[in-house]
């Protein structure tokens, strides 16, 4: 099979870049290379280290919440009864979480008994999302950063960090949340080329946001991420137009879940938080109070915010907390000095930022943006690619060997000889 075309740069005697059509000058790339042998076992360390710190007395730490049993409940109405909840469903959550949970107790030979109770199955599903998650946070780490290590130690901490142990043994919808934001990302930074692959990293961001709505604040940095890595492809319009509606068709399912059952809007249309409506629950309604829940300011240690989050959190894991928000800034500021180069680091930052306001979904974005922070990965999106050669404009290797092209393409010039050798091809053809 012969190789795709490829456009020679060559000019006014100037030795240029012979660039794929398919991917041209200028345009940010992730690294999407084999990780090989070495990075296959470090990949292995990572998800025995992962089953091991999450594993080890699954079932006796912490010790069980409210929410855990709220969750397994509602599994249980979905499986023995056919509905959302046992009782009146008030849309206080999206029920893509609990239908997860669902779907795994029903494989189980004894359901709910087969770990002892209903709240140990949903622990043992904790464990394999983690180790799911540990998988898709080292792609994203290595492509974001383009060393092995980097997602090594992303991995690692994101095991071995105490927020992590406590926090994502339990059965809780930020788990979930968090596996499907990053298999989303995982989709959105992959360089094969298809439209499909698109397409599903919309729709795994759909179920996140039906598993718990935090997942919107991620839209900007995935969106990021996305466009920039279809942005050269021929089908680029395609893959964007389909992954956006990939994403709101699924969302919209939830609107119409609540359309069919005339549970959307409130009776009289009554969004009266002193006095509620009365006659049936509404989903505008329960998201118009919980738009105006008011916990006090993360600043104020006397608050309910701070005592559940900051005031919780830190005593745990300071260390990773403080470093992970440092790099995050650290990344950002780099990104936004050279736009070009350094797409890696503002999209590590896009993921972590967030994440700032929640521990629980804190490990992939914090552990992307520590990524970028560590010793010879600070030269490009693509880590030590980029260090070996940091004239490039893409952070990409210079294959053809020859000095870096600095100047824009010319689409104009790059189309004409486009032409030039589609009519060579088919006079070929022809003789």
């Amino acid at each position: 099979m012969s190789p795709p075309f490829q456009i020679d740069l060559e000019q006014d005697g100037q030795s240029g870049r012979t660039e794929d059509a398919t991917h041209p000058l200028g345009t940010p790339r992730f690294s999407t290379s084999p990780v090989g042998a070495p990075g296959n076992g470090l990949l292995l360390v990572a998800l025995v280290t992962g089953a091991l710190t999450h594993g080890y007395h699954l079932f006796l730490y912490p010790l069980y919440i409210t929410d855990e049993g709220i969750y397994m409940q509602r599994a249980w109405a979905v499986i023995r009864a056919g509905a959302l909840a046992p009782y009146t469903y008030n849309y206080d959550h999206a029920p893509a979480g609990w239908l997860v949970i669902a779907a795994w107790v029903s494989l189980l030979p004894r359901q709910f008994q087969t770990f002892g109770d209903a709240i140990n199955a949903g622990r043992v599903l904790m464990l394999l999302v983690h180790l799911a998650s540990v998988y898709l946070l080292f792609q994203v780490a290595r492509r974001l950063s383009g060393s092995t290590l980097a997602a090594f130690a992303a991995t690692f901490f994101f095991n071995v960090s105490p927020l992590a142990i406590f926090y994502q043994r339990q059965v809780v919808l930020d788990n979930l949340m968090v596996f499907w934001v990053l298999l989303s990302v995982c989709l959105a930074t992959s360089d094969d080329g298809r439209v499909l692959t698109p397409i599903l990293s919309g729709a795994a961001f759909g179920i996140a946001v039906l598993t718990k709505e935090n997942a919107i604040f991620f839209i900007p940095a995935l969106s990021y991420l996305l466009f920039g890595q279809v942005r050269p492809r021929l089908n680029r319009r395609f893959a964007r137009g389909l992954a956006m509606f990939a994403a709101v068709a699924i969302v919209s399912e939830y609107f119409l879940y609540a359309v069919l059952k005339n549970e959307l809007l409130p009776a009289h249309l009554n969004f009266n938080l002193s006095t509620p409506p009365t006659g049936h629950v509404a989903l505008l309604y329960t998201i118009w109070q919980q738009l105006h829940r008011n916990q006090g300011s993360i600043v104020d240690t006397h608050s309910l915010v701070w005592r559940f989050s900051l005031g919780a959190w830190l005593p745990k894991d300071t260390f990773l907390l403080v470093v992970g928000t440092t790099s995050t800034l650290i990344n950002l500021v780099w990104g936004l000095q050279d736009r070009r180069r350094r797409q890696g680091e503002r999209g590590a930052a896009g993921q972590r930022l967030p994440a700032l306001p929640d521990a629980r979904q804190r490990g992939a974005g914090v552990l992307c943006g520590a990524a970028h922070s560590l010793p010879g990965h600070q030269y490009g999106p693509v880590g030590a690619v980029a260090a070996a050669d940091p004239q490039q404009p893409c952070g990409r290797p210079d294959r053809s060997g020859g000095r870096a092209l600095r100047r824009p393409l010319d689409p104009h010039r790059a189309f004409g000889r486009l032409r030039a050798r589609a009519r060579r091809i088919r006079s070929g053809r022809a003789a």
